[in-house]
């Protein structure tokens, strides 16, 4: 009884707490152009001078497992677009959390065309980097800004894990294929790598766990719209595990 008092007491005096002083539980969204998660993990996503935001959003998605049952997550994102006058140029920030027992692997599993992939560790954190080629009929986001390049997307994706990999941020920078050019593009190094550069310089990604601070969650996205199909997303983001699986 005496027990149960004060645990009774305890949380009496964080509801006190929160209403004195404001409690906010995790949020991801919006802070201006800023992309935010407000914890688990607490981190920005900031678009270089020149990507303003075209559009945001959330769904949940159900990803391919290798076992019957289907996976369960939710998806956050936000998209970015270079002004018109500039070289063309987007940017797709994506937050991605497994409920409950789901786990996302460091390999998606499912089929890219995959022309460069390396990783990175900094510390604490590893980040896997790849080069995609990614035609327009086979990307679920071909059609999410305002004009699709026909030709596909060059991407420069990046994945980092947190929380036991039960959430994985992506970001992925795009310009868009060139049909005329000289050479294809695995065999175009130049074209590579600075594309590659550029996609370098098109984020920062500032972190709480590095000391950064993180602003607060402004505005918060809507559903995303019924045209982004979550079949299509859930592919996209590749399979998940469940927790304790030898992966």
């Amino acid at each position: 009884m005496k027990v149960l008092l004060i645990f009774g007491l305890a949380a009496a005096g964080l509801m006190i707490c929160c209403l004195l002083w404001g409690c906010k539980g995790q949020q991801r969204g919006l802070n201006g152009q800023i992309f935010v998660s407000n914890g688990r993990p607490a981190l920005a996503v900031i678009p270089e001078e020149g990507l303003r935001l075209h559009s945001s959003g959330w769904c949940d998605v159900a990803p391919a497992t290798r076992s019957a049952e289907p996976a369960s997550a939710k998806l956050w994102y936000a998209l970015y677009e270079r002004d018109a006058q500039a070289r063309p140029g987007r940017l797709l920030a994506l937050l991605a959390e497994g409920q409950g027992k789901w786990r996302w692997p460091f390999e998606p599993g499912s089929a890219r065309d995959v022309l460069r992939r390396s990783r990175e560790d900094t510390g604490h954190l590893a980040t896997y980097y790849e080069t995609i080629l990614a035609p327009a009929d086979r990307d679920p986001w071909a059609d999410a800004w305002d004009v699709r390049w026909q030709n596909g997307s060059l991407i420069r994706r990046c994945r980092m894990f947190f929380m036991d990999r039960q959430v994985k941020l992506v970001l992925e920078y795009r310009e868009p294929v060139d049909a005329d050019r000289p050479l294809p593009v695995h065999m175009d190094m130049p074209l590579l790598a600075g594309f590659e550069q550029r996609a370098g310089q098109a984020f920062t990604l500032a972190l709480r766990d590095d000391g950064a601070e993180i602003p607060d969650v402004a505005s918060r996205p809507g559903t995303a719209p019924g045209s982004l199909s979550r079949r299509a997303l859930a592919a996209w983001l590749g399979e998940m595990y469940q927790r304790g699986e030898v992966n």
